[in-house]
């Protein structure tokens, strides 16, 4: 089977890889180029494809689509509510989005929701086309335990140093003034933010966060971009990983700590409960954040217990599992048209 792989992260002057849709794209295509069904191009040309799977929505996803819906795929990794605390006036041009992404979605056979609760999002907007769950995966080859610390000299971290890791863009909705108030309540911890702002000063509080970052403790860093190939080895200097995100959907970032086995903290929302079950660690708030990371410096039973809950996590979402059920979806898509 032929598959034409889109995605608007693949520009020509080489990917945008800070950003989950990116990392979940790469590590579905390296898996299916080595599936012995499946030739697979990314943002190919012509009409020789048997099956159209694109992870984004943008221009080149409606050009490659056009007239081609019997035989294409979507993955949604976005709704409406994603977008606000991410890019600024959101109230205002909501709609239009809103109105955009149906349109586009509608443009596929087959809509794969990232998460349960976009599935159930979709439906409430009405998606015509067919909407079933397929979440995003990690390559556990790549992200995987290793007791060696030895990066944390690349930040002047020392070996004694508990390290609380978060990784994601920097904008309101991912929770950085939080992360940056548990830094000042913990100045024994080290904070670790490693992530930029793709969307520059469009980024949803982008001059508010920029002033806390200058005013962050000398506990808490911001290392910005971090290459797809070191982030292992980030993941692996670290002791927690700590997710403080108001809205999600099936983050990558979660999974990819989660298969190095590091403890996960999140906060408490409905997002997580049915992709993450009880492997992780949930506040409402900083307080509450403050207590969990204590006890995970403190209390070695309870931090192992989660290191092993972590990890079914990232065994839940292995690329090799999720490929196969991708496939089927290819298959099925395929069937339909070929009848």
């Amino acid at each position: 089977m032929k598959i034409n792989m889109i995605s608007e992260t693949m520009g020509k002057n080489g990917p945008i890889d800070a950003n989950g849709v990116h990392s979940a794209f790469m590590d579905v295509l390296s898996s299916l180029k080595k599936h012995a069904d499946m030739q697979v191009d990314v943002n190919g040309e012509g009409d020789e494809y048997d099956i159209i799977h694109s992870h984004t929505i943008g221009p080149i996803y409606i050009k490659k689509s056009k007239g081609k819906k019997y035989k294409t795929l979507v993955s949604a990794h976005v709704i409406p509510e994603s977008m606000v605390g991410s890019i600024i006036l959101s109230k205002y041009w909501l709609p239009f989005f809103t109105l955009w992404m149906k349109r586009a979605y509608n443009r596929a056979s087959m809509v794969l929701a990232v998460s349960p609760t976009v599935k159930k999002r979709l439906e409430e907007l009405n998606i015509k086309a067919k909407v079933v769950f397929m979440p995003n995966s990690i390559n556990r080859d790549n992200f995987r335990y290793s007791t060696d610390k030895s990066y944390r000299s690349h930040y002047e971290l020392s070996n004694e140093d508990f390290i609380v890791l978060c990784i994601g863009q920097i904008q309101t909705r991912k929770g950085v003034s939080d992360f940056i108030e548990c830094a000042h309540k913990l100045p024994e911890v080290k904070f670790i933010w490693a992530g930029n702002r793709p969307f520059g000063k469009a980024t949803s509080g982008f001059s508010e966060t920029e002033k806390k970052i200058e005013s962050a403790p000398k506990n808490c860093k911001f290392i910005g971009k971090v290459d797809r190939d070191d982030m292992p080895r980030v993941l692996n200097m670290s002791d927690v990983f700590f997710f403080p995100s108001f809205q999600e959907n099936h983050p990558v970032a979660v999974i990819e700590a989660a298969s190095a086995k590091l403890p996960i903290i999140l906060r408490d929302i409905e997002e997580y409960k049915d992709i993450f079950f009880d492997c992780y660690l949930k506040g409402k708030n900083n307080d509450e954040f403050v207590e969990i990371i204590k006890k995970l410096k403190t209390d070695k039973v309870l931090y192992s217990e989660y290191m092993e809950k972590a990890d079914i996590i990232g065994a839940e979402y292995d690329v090799k599992t999720v490929t196969e059920k991708l496939v089927n979806a290819y298959k099925e898509v395929y069937q339909n048209y070929k009848k």
